[in-house]
């Protein structure tokens, strides 16, 4: 099921409706999964459930996921909809809060959901709108050791979330956001790695992953999200005792304009292209034949040789050497 979920990535439920629909045979767990898709993308109306008692963030909250319905299904095209989520949005504001740009209206949302003791982070995650809200956090200190980075980084724990952007709507919980990084801080949805902080999941495909894009952003300021992405999932291949990521990695793997898709995309064409002389190798059967460390080694090698090729066109600069 996963593999299916990871149809929505770039913004769009259509495919994995038809996909559902499509099978001749199906699960009782695909049955299931038809049917709320269904009921919330194509049926009309949905009936959300009230996820808070408090009638204006509800109001909030339902505003933006009738844009989710809108942009998913491709409705309503891109610009009108988000036009329609502004003047909605604003219809919840007072006179003197309502936004000309959704940068201000979220702004001034962000302050009153503050007051109403949640925090509250705006703007758009690619290609679409989609805030992620949540009422509590805690901020602790990891010491990280990566290729070119070792130190102490602050991860601040988010949880008692009310939102998690478009991705969790689209695919019903089921994909979203782990966390993201910012230029001091990693933010973690701790609902993700509650029971895995001790696992290769958060230690490596969360605190690694994350603790290499800050160290990026301050030595590549200008380096574009593919980049970024292949850079930290070639550290997550370096450090992973087993093949648990390989084997999302070649889920991952879409020749889309994702930075997740497109990045797992180019080091498999590139692992595949050393290991069997061919263009991609989708079989993990064939993979485990190996010893995860050639896996770990040749990770490291194309690691240090995007490294030089960023650092030989101008660390300050650069944006792309893929």
């Amino acid at each position: 099921m996963k593999n299916l979920f990871h149809l929505c990535v770039q913004g769009d439920v259509n495919d994995i409706y038809k996909k559902i629909t499509g099978l001749s045979h199906k699960t009782e767990v695909q049955v299931k999964l038809e049917k709320q898709y269904y009921n919330r993308f194509f049926k009309g109306n949905p009936d959300y459930k009230t996820s808070n008692e408090d009638s204006w963030i509800e109001d909030i909250i339902n505003t933006y996921r009738s844009y989710f319905v809108d942009v998913l299904t491709n409705k309503v095209d891109r610009s009108v909809a988000e036009s329609t989520l502004l003047e909605k949005l604003n219809n919840h504001l007072p006179f003197d809060l309502k936004g000309t740009n959704m940068f201000t209206t979220e702004e001034n949302i962000k302050e009153i959901f503050k007051k109403k003791g949640f925090k509250f982070i705006g703007g758009r995650v690619a290609p679409h709108y989609g805030p992620f809200i949540w009422g509590k956090s805690n901020t602790e200190t990891y010491t990280v050791e990566i290729p070119d980075f070792n130190g102490k980084v602050q991860v601040c724990f988010l949880d008692d979330f009310l939102m998690l952007s478009w991705l969790h709507f689209a695919t019903f919980g089921e994909l979203y956001a782990g966390g993201w990084a910012k230029k001091d801080v990693i933010y973690c949805v701790l609902s993700n790695y509650r029971d895995k902080l001790d696992t290769d999941v958060f230690q490596v495909s969360f605190l690694k992953h994350e603790a290499q894009h800050i160290s990026d952003y301050k030595k590549f300021p200008n380096l574009i999200g593919t980049d970024l992405e292949y850079r930290a999932k070639l550290v997550e291949l370096i450090y992973y005792s087993d093949f648990g990521f390989f084997e999302k990695l070649i889920v991952q793997a879409i020749n889309n304009t994702n930075p997740h898709n497109h990045s797992a995309f180019i080091i498999l064409k590139k692992f595949s292209n050393h290991f069997f002389n061919k263009e991609a190798d989708k079989d993990i059967i064939n993979w485990k034949k190996f010893h995860y460390d050639e896996i770990s080694q040749f990770a490291l090698k194309l690691f240090n040789e995007h490294t030089a090729k960023l650092k030989s066109l101008g660390a300050a600069t650069v944006k792309s050497v893929i």
